[in-house]
């Protein structure tokens, strides 16, 4: 009966994970070097060059190549939402296999302490070639690393249990550079340990050591790595010692890289003496794989990047998960109610970063339409030249929850049929254009024709923002433009500013943004803007 209820348990906890990636996953547009890999496909000697050219990284490569010829956006998603659920899996496997854990517990713990302190969530989790260099390498390296933890715990391994250790090998050695190096050394580590100490599993660790160091070695020592390290943008960092390379990384790369990791580290620390503490300070085998382990990987991974030309913040995407065992394990050995009330209070923090997210990611999955929109209409019209703004995100708990801004115009153009498009940053949420009335006000000068322009408000984490938009009417009035008089009727009375404006065109029409110090304006009566020493007033009925 327990351990259906277990059963049970972990379920509902796996399908509560996986709804939550998949409904973030399904809102991230085509973005960055997806239209490249698309493109590649899973034609060989495309990936021959790649690999000769540009990067070792096969594995990632192929998953997002492969991933990318589906064109449905649900498929992918289902696809890449697959290895989060994963992960939190096994980690709740390996925290199992040494001490007690709750299912619901322990992958609700792995998954909030993934979200919450990942150091770059949109571009290692919800960016598909993003998610197939760091998501999915990482959930081959935690497969392997319970791979590891059975060899050197369970006196005999079953077949199923060998096919898994095998393929987990070669996945995990192929991952990225720095996880991948420190797969080896583990398996190194576990091969002594076998034959040296307890004396079994020899043949499969000894296998399993050889099929992660061959991995390693594709992966490490790709022609494409010392094409890509001979490049002008590395001349610096090649030229530095080693001592200059040090003092570079612990100076100026790893303040960057702890920049949400160090509060899960001083959580993970804080649980490992927690753990000591209530043991009485005894050594044993769940204190050393789920405490002690956890920080030499820590520590391997953070030096083995001094040797990296090049280390951005998802780079350390699988100390997230490393981190995250002393604080499963420890949470789980609290009392009954005590790790319910902890575990109920981190997974509410958790869903208020991932509503942040969710929030974001739609408004600009709004964007993405408008563009897609605005390109087959430019086609349809024969018009391959095409102006597009870059996506805007707000409203995020976390900064770096964003994906890669990058943007492959040639590739774009490519994708759509155009001959060439131009991405230009906007530095305002253009998806409330469609999304929030239109207004107009008009101004008449005495003139036959009056001027009309378009009047579109929102709020974002810190401004009222007001979008001043030409029409055919008024163009070429507002080029130029950089202070506005504005005045705007609430509730609470008529608030006047005098404010510094600028102009940002989007989709071939010109805009002014003036940003508004919070005054409710969603709640407004009447807004009036003064243009050219006109003023033009809208008012507004709700």
């Amino acid at each position: 009966m327990n351990l259906n209820i277990e059963k049970y348990k972990l379920a509902i906890s796996l399908l509560f994970i996986y709804t939550l990636g998949f409904t973030i996953n399904v809102l991230v547009p085509l973005i960055s070097d997806d239209f490249s890999y698309m493109r590649m496909g899973l034609d060989l000697s495309s990936h021959y060059q790649h690999y000769m050219t540009w990067s070792g990284r096969l594995e990632a490569d192929l998953i997002s190549s492969t991933i990318l010829q589906f064109d449905s956006v649900l498929i992918k998603s289902l696809i890449n939402t697959f290895p989060l659920v994963a992960l939190c899996y096994f980690v709740y496997k390996i925290v199992s296999l040494y001490s007690e854990s709750d299912p619901l517990i322990t992958t609700l713990i792995a998954f909030s302490c993934y979200f919450l302190f990942n150091p770059n969530l949109g571009q290692t989790t919800f960016w598909i070639v993003g998610s197939a260099n760091y998501l999915w390498t990482t959930t081959f390296c935690i497969i392997f690393t319970y791979s590891i933890c059975l060899l050197t715990t369970l006196d005999k391994i079953s077949k199923k249990e060998e096919i898994i250790i095998y393929a987990s090998a070669v996945l995990a050695g192929c991952s990225s550079e720095a996880s991948s190096a420190l797969m080896v050394s583990a398996s190194a580590l576990a091969l002594l340990y076998n034959y040296f100490v307890t004396n079994k599993n020899k043949r499969i660790t000894t296998i399993s050591f050889i099929l992660c160091l061959v991995g390693f070695l594709v992966l490490v020592g790709a022609p494409g790595n010392k094409v890509r390290l001979a490049s002008d943008v590395f001349s610096a960092w090649r030229d530095m010692g080693l001592f200059e390379k040090v003092e570079y990384h612990f100076t100026e790369r790893i303040p960057s890289l702890m920049r949400y990791l160090k509060f899960e580290l001083a959580i993970s620390l804080f649980c490992f003496i927690l753990f000591v503490i209530k043991s009485k300070y005894k050594f044993t085998k769940s204190t050393f794989y789920l405490y002690i382990a956890p920080f030499i990987g820590f520590s391997f991974i953070i030096l083995i990047l001094i040797f990296s030309p090049y280390t951005p913040e998802r780079s350390v995407n699988i100390l997230t998960v490393i981190l995250a065992i002393p604080i499963c394990a420890s949470i789980n050995n609290l009392t009954k109610w005590i790790k319910v009330t902890i575990t109920f209070l981190i997974v509410i923090v958790m869903l208020v970063n991932w509503s942040h997210v969710y929030s974001s990611y739609s408004r600009v999955y709004i964007q993405d339409v408008m563009r897609r929109a605005y390109i087959h209409e430019m086609i349809s019209k024969e018009i391959y030249d095409i102006k597009l703004p870059l996506y805007n995100f707000s409203n995020f708990f976390k900064e770096f929850d964003l994906w890669d801004l990058f943007s492959n115009e040639y590739e774009i153009a490519r994708y759509f049929g155009a001959k060439k498009v131009t991405v230009i940053p906007v530095n305002v949420d253009y998806s409330y254009l469609s999304t929030q009335p239109n207004y107009t006000c008009k101004i008449d000068e005495g003139t036959e024709k009056e001027k009309a322009y378009s009047i579109n408000f929102y709020v974002d984490s810190f401004n009222d923002v007001l979008l001043i938009g030409e029409t055919n009417s008024s163009k070429g009035t507002i080029d130029g433009l950089t202070k506005i008089n504005t005045s705007i009727n609430t509730n609470s009375g008529k608030h006047q500013y005098e404010l510094p404006s600028n102009n940002i065109t989007i989709f071939d029409r010109n805009f002014i943004v003036v940003r508004v110090p919070s005054v409710g304006i969603n709640k407004s009566k009447e807004i009036t803007v003064s243009l050219n020493g006109s003023d033009c007033t809208v008012e507004i009925n709700r």
